[in-house]
């Protein structure tokens, strides 16, 4: 049951003529920016399980797709920020920049990693 000033919109909060656009997507660009950075810090490259091929691939893998994330909610976000003239849309351009920082910092170790391996296995082949 809807009463006066409810919505059922999870996107529009507030009551009557108090109206207030939550921007979404700054949350959902702040979290892949925070994950994509913890996953990247290189904490996994401590344990054994680098090792592991199979691990190792699919970390960049999480890592690659949580810089995405950020990148694209951040790029939603700004737009949502100007068009509805809201907060946060040098906070956006922050987790934008950091995802890419990510992404970037994520294939470059994810090509010496593939470079290390196959250097190794012309060593042992050879």
């Amino acid at each position: 049951m809807i009463t006066t000033g409810e919505t059922t919109s999870p996107h529009v909060q507030g009551l009557g003529d108090q109206v207030q656009i939550d921007n979404r997507a700054l949350r959902i660009s702040f979290y892949g920016a925070v994950i994509a950075v913890v996953a990247g810090s290189g904490s996994m490259w401590t344990s054994g399980a680098v090792i592991y091929m199979p691990f190792t691939t699919a970390w960049f893998v999480f890592v690659e797709a949580s810089s995405i994330t950020a990148i694209i909610a951040g790029h939603i976000a700004r737009r949502r920020a100007k068009r509805h003239h809201l907060p946060g849309r040098w906070w956006a351009l922050l987790f934008i920049a950091v995802g890419w920082l990510c992404a970037l910092l994520t294939l470059l170790v994810m090509l010496l990693v593939l470079g290390v391996t196959f250097g190794i296995m012309a060593a042992v082949l050879a």
